[in-house]
């Protein structure tokens, strides 16, 4: 794994920390060149990762045209402008609160699946500031590695290019600052369907949520919709089902906290919520979710 962390990580001194969906509008030329480019998608070396990404780009990646490469060749075609890239990337970030004052550093970690345009030298030239499409990968320290998502991949995958096609359909504009709290608004009008279906939580995650809501007995207090708690062999099962039963709840987190909620039936985001501090899914979040 060592050699692939080296492979696949930037270290960077920055303070910028906007975590959603899509970075970039329409009007940037940063997305008129990944437009224009060919996603080329990158392959680890890990055999589920690989298989399940191909996979998914393959079903889902709609708009534009794609091609692979070997994470070891990667650097020798990064600087190709005419090709955008997916691929993980770990973001070393320091925040620096009160510069000169050691006590007010706070150093992390962001794990990210990323669409970066070609152009630079070599990939540790990169910043987060260059991601154009983002989704957050790890899941509240059960993901330890960036490959224990490949059975999500479907989601990540489709989420980045619906993403694309609604800024595309909106014709939405505007640079990190507004793009992703824009995307996530669009995004979150398709949260009725909430009420109609069954929200099913991961039992063998609540410690990542607070206990007066982990405790099935205390949550309907704050989700009044229908819901289910079912282990994790159960969750995956239903996330790669067809199931119109169920609407899935996913907490993502890397520095910052993201919840979203998937449909199996399409493969659909139905909801992406976002906190810039606290660790757990709460009673806010959940009142979010509910239009409250």
């Amino acid at each position: 794994m060592k050699n692939l962390f080296i492979l696949l990580s930037v270290f960077c001194l920055t303070i910028y920390s906007n975590a959603q969906i899509i970075n970039r509008g329409t009007d940037t030329k940063e997305f008129q060149q990944m437009m224009n480019s060919k996603l080329t998608f990158v392959l680890t070396g890990k055999a589920e990762y690989d298989k399940k990404l191909s996979t998914a780009v393959h079903q889902y990646w709609k708009v534009t045209p794609i091609d692979s490469v070997s994470v070891k060749d990667l650097n020798k075609v990064i600087q190709d402008e005419s090709r955008s890239f997916l691929l993980p990337i770990l973001f070393g970030l320091t925040f620096d609160f009160n510069p000169g004052t050691s006590g007010h550093q706070y150093s992390s970690t962001k794990s990210w699946l990323s669409i970066i345009n070609g152009g630079q030298k070599e990939l540790r030239k990169y910043s987060d500031n260059d991601a154009i499409c983002i989704a957050a990968i790890s899941l509240y320290g059960n993901e330890a590695e960036f490959e224990d998502c490949a059975y999500r991949l479907d989601y990540i995958v489709k989420g980045l290019n619906d993403a694309i096609e609604l800024a595309l359909k909106k014709k939405m504009t505007g640079g990190a600052a507004s793009m992703p709290f824009k995307m996530m608004a669009e995004i979150n009008k398709n949260k009725n369907i909430l009420n109609e279906k069954t929200l099913v939580i991961n039992k063998d995650l609540t410690n990542v949520y607070r206990k007066d809501i982990a405790e099935e007995k205390k949550f309907t207090n704050y989700y009044t919709n229908k819901y289910k708690f079912v282990s994790d062999k159960e969750f995956k099962e239903i996330l790669n089902s067809n199931s119109e039963e169920y609407v899935c709840l996913i907490p993502v987190l890397e520095v910052n906290k993201h919840i979203l909620i998937y449909e199996p039936s399409t493969k659909k985001t139905l909801f992406y919520g976002h906190g810039m501090s606290g660790l757990s899914v709460n009673k806010k979040d959940i009142n979010e979710m509910l239009g409250k």
